[in-house]
């Protein structure tokens, strides 16, 4: 009996590891995805009216990150 609640413990508390792991992985292959669109877009934009983006590179990865976190948050 001690030795299947230990092992059930060290399960769960693996999988909430293995989950979190997971999730930043995941989240860093989102960010990386929608900075290669938006770049894209941006050089686009430039390209056809001449005006250059507001948003530099680290704006960008903020804003992406603070959808995440809203995201979590629902």
């Amino acid at each position: 009996m001690t030795l299947r609640k230990s092992t059930r413990k060290s399960v769960i508390e693996q999988s909430k590891l293995l989950d979190s792991i997971g999730t930043v992985e995941m989240e860093r292959e989102v960010q990386k995805q929608v900075l290669t669109v938006a770049k894209k877009i941006s050089a686009a934009m430039s390209e056809k009216t001449g005006v250059e983006a507001s948003m530099n590179e680290g704006e960008m990865k903020d804003y992406v990150e603070l959808v995440i976190k809203e995201l979590r948050s629902k």
